[in-house]
């Protein structure tokens, strides 16, 4: 009988992906469990998902040749597949097997896919980003799974960044594309330095009225009002991918 997995020993040959070649498996995963209506992806949505607006750091703006070839490079790597049509109407459309690739469930599909398209994340911000694609119970639930990924084939996928001085929580990056990850996580850190230091460098003003409380609970709503604007533009953007995607 054959049902007994085997055991795998070496990491697979495919963990040192370009910054666009992870722009593009990032669409793939993340519409995969957002949009599972509307997958695989034509290349008219799939290179409106890489270039969004919202939930994209940094922003590309891939043509639609790049991202064929950068599907193709994929494919080679046994990271995406093309989908033919059926019949003879229709068009090619692409799907991500990253599950498949890394044995991993929906849960670390979903952590995986935000850490390459939006860079090094806390675990509640994580959690936050994640929430469509897979509603994680708490916080110690994604940690178990970052955990998880840290772990795969004695090499991790992810990785624990050192709490920077001020910082609340210690961040996560991805290491499938480990020279973007790396590269934006020093970024980050050297611009909260710089913000950091502006800020003392300003002279203080009078306490808010209200004190401390007060100040707290507006610095809530305005948390609330950016995560609103945030999701409305979530929305709008696969709005516009889903017109690209229906007029292909």
């Amino acid at each position: 009988m054959d049902d007994e997995p085997s055991a795998v020993e070496e990491p697979p040959p495919f963990l040192e992906l370009g910054s666009a070649e992870a722009r593009v498996l990032g669409a793939l995963m993340e519409k995969a469990l957002t949009t599972p209506q509307h997958y695989p992806l034509s290349l008219n949505a799939l290179v409106s998902a890489c270039n969004q607006t919202t939930s994209r750091d940094p922003i590309t703006a891939l043509g639609e040749s790049e991202v064929v070839e950068l599907i193709d490079q994929l494919k080679a790597r046994g990271l995406a597949r093309l989908v033919h049509p059926r019949s003879g109407r229709g068009v090619v459309k692409y799907r991500h097997v990253v599950d498949e690739a890394l044995a991993i469930d929906e849960a670390g599909v979903a952590l995986l896919g935000v850490l390459l398209l939006r860079g090094p994340q806390t675990i509640n911000e994580l959690r936050s980003r994640t929430e469509r694609a897979y509603p994680f119970d708490d916080a110690a639930t994604v940690e178990s799974v970052l955990s998880f990924l840290a772990d795969r084939y004695g090499r991790s996928i992810v990785r624990r960044l050192d709490r920077e001085p001020g910082a609340r929580e210690p961040r996560w990056i991805q290491l499938i594309c480990s020279a973007q990850g790396e590269d934006r996580a020093s970024g980050s850190a050297a611009a909260e330095a710089s913000t950091v230091e502006a800020t003392a460098a300003v002279p203080h003003s009078a306490p808010a009225a209200g004190g401390p409380a007060a100040a707290a609970v507006t610095a809530g709503l305005v948390d609330d009002v950016a995560e609103l604007r945030r999701e409305l533009a979530e929305l709008r953007a696969e709005f516009d991918a889903l017109k690209a995607d229906l007029g292909a």
